[in-house]
């Protein structure tokens, strides 16, 4: 993409995008839109928005986007839209301001005749939400099961899990569950599930305020 301009992605004919990466503006403030709808267009793709400070990133995925990764813009907001399955992806918002990721899969994906995979997202995805103060991460998941995802946090209660528009725990693959992954560091004094000093691990159960003080962390990060 241009160094200093807003940039505009279309991977629109099969394998067009397909293991390559696509590197975002490197000025501040700038708007990153890819858009990949067309059969393996994106399969094995990286997005790389990390130098684009404050920048917007949006992802449009309407055909395969797996085995890829994604660097989300520091100080900047970060959003997917897809309706695919996501499988094997890297999706790291650690420094993002914000974080939103929606999959809506066919209403059919859900049907007792469609095959079980076909309802599995984010398979042996890791995803790492902002760790910056106050900064939101957020999964909204329709007609479809969160299947052995791993989510990593240090604010267990900015991170929202939505199934269907609702806080429960309907969409999570019960037999193969996401797994949060609690990364350590001191919660802020106006924290809901927390106190200063004290690091609580939220199980992704649908409901941001359910806590479990007893699991241990498995990064740390400073504070």
């Amino acid at each position: 993409c241009p160094d200093h301009d807003d940039c505009r992605v279309l991977c629109n004919a099969p394998n067009v995008c397909r293991d390559s990466t696509i590197v975002c503006s490197t000025s501040d403030e700038k708007q990153c839109n890819i858009e990949c709808t067309a059969e393996n267009a994106c399969l094995n793709t990286t997005f790389d928005a990390s130098h684009s400070n404050r920048g917007i990133l949006q992802i449009r995925a309407s055909h395969v986007w797996s085995d890829g990764a994604l660097q989300c813009p520091p100080n900047g907001v970060c959003s997917i839209m897809a309706n695919d399955h996501l499988y094997h992806t890297l999706i790291d918002a650690t420094h993002a301001a914000a974080f939103n990721l929606t999959i809506v899969l066919p209403s059919t994906s859900m049907s007792m005749s469609a095959p079980n995979w076909k309802q599995y997202v984010l398979y042996d995805a890791d995803i790492y939400c902002p760790s910056e103060p106050n900064a939101i991460c957020t999964l909204d998941i329709y007609n479809a099961l969160l299947t052995a995802a791993n989510v990593y946090t240090a604010q267990p209660w900015q991170l929202w899990v939505f199934c269907d528009g609702s806080l429960s725990n309907e969409c999570l693959n019960q037999k193969q569950p996401p797994i949060l992954h609690p990364i350590c560091a001191s919660a802020p004094e106006n924290a809901e599930t927390s106190t200063a000093n004290d690091v609580h691990c939220q199980l992704v159960s649908g409901h941001a305020s359910y806590t479990d003080t007893d699991c241990e962390c498995s990064e740390t990060i400073a504070d």
